[in-house]
């Protein structure tokens, strides 16, 4: 167990750039050389359901901090170390999914309890936040213009969806899916197209009316959208409700049991609450 000394001031935990002097030795590469974790490799990152982890994506693997963000308690990492890019835990925290960038491991899923990879989508890689369906093992991830939802149960791609309308030079990244609370549809957004509702588990698809939504993310409740440089959205009204902190942010997330509290984590290598 690593201890890390935070540096607190008001509404900023600058403890990212500590963590980057943290030589993480990983489990299970015995001679094989310290990984030095780089705080510009540190992205994504979610909140366990309960709220007592956030799993933060590294050069290193998933580094596990305790919700003040003063402990490292774990890593989840490959033996073979690959940068991770985004992370996601399921409705009960009991798996955690990550996309692993660069790596024939594609979409990569630990069981949480025991540290151990369970399932690996091969050669998929997801470049927007990996959204679970809020009861049920089932997630969406997306990458060059198209969602992809799989089912843990059945190990299969279940439903592949492809926005209609496409920049020919820019191509069309997602870039947000948010879940309803009771998992009956959700929302996706493209960066070049309009958002889509699609339902679950019929797999009806609508087109939206709002346009699209850059990063962030929404609040367990469907209701608000934490945007990338702090701004809060209401989703049913569009309305900008609660401007806030300066940030040029990489990565949002919410406590999962608290809808009022989100982090951003910024470029400047700091995280805001």
């Amino acid at each position: 167990m690593i201890r890390v000394k935070p540096v607190t001031r008001p509404i900023l935990l600058a403890v990212i750039f500590i963590v980057s002097l943290l030589v993480a030795t990983l489990a299970n590469t015995e001679g094989t050389p310290p990984c030095v974790v780089d705080a510009e490799a540190i992205g994504n990152f979610d909140w366990s359901p309960n709220g007592h982890t956030i799993a933060f994506s590294s050069n290193c693997g998933i580094l596990l901090l305790d919700e003040a963000l003063e402990e490292l308690t774990g890593i989840l990492a490959l033996d073979n170390i690959v940068n991770v890019g985004v992370v996601a835990y399921n409705h009960d925290g009991s798996l955690l999914a990550a996309s692993l960038a660069h790596s024939e491991a594609g979409i990569t899923v630990w069981d949480t309890f025991t540290g151990s990879t369970i399932q690996t989508i091969p050669n998929q890689f997801s470049t927007m936040p990996i959204a679970w369906h809020p009861s049920q093992d089932i997630f969406v991830f997306g990458y060059d213009g198209e969602m992809l939802f799989y089912d843990m149960q059945s190990s299969m791609v279940v439903f592949q969806f492809n926005p209609s309308y496409s920049d020919e030079i820019m191509g069309n990244y997602p870039t947000l899916a948010c879940w309803s609370p009771q998992g009956s549809y959700v929302l996706l957004s493209f960066m070049y197209a309009p958002e889509y509702l699609i339902t679950f588990p019929a797999w009806e698809t609508a087109q939206g009316n709002m346009g699209s939504y850059y990063g962030g993310a929404c609040s367990p409740d469907a209701t608000l959208l934490a945007g990338l440089g702090g701004e809060i959205r209401d989703l049913s009204t569009n309305a900008v409700t609660h401007p806030n902190v300066e940030c040029a942010g990489v990565s949002v997330a919410w406590r999962t049991n608290g809808a009022e509290e989100h982090a951003v984590n910024c470029r400047d290598q700091t995280v805001r609450v």
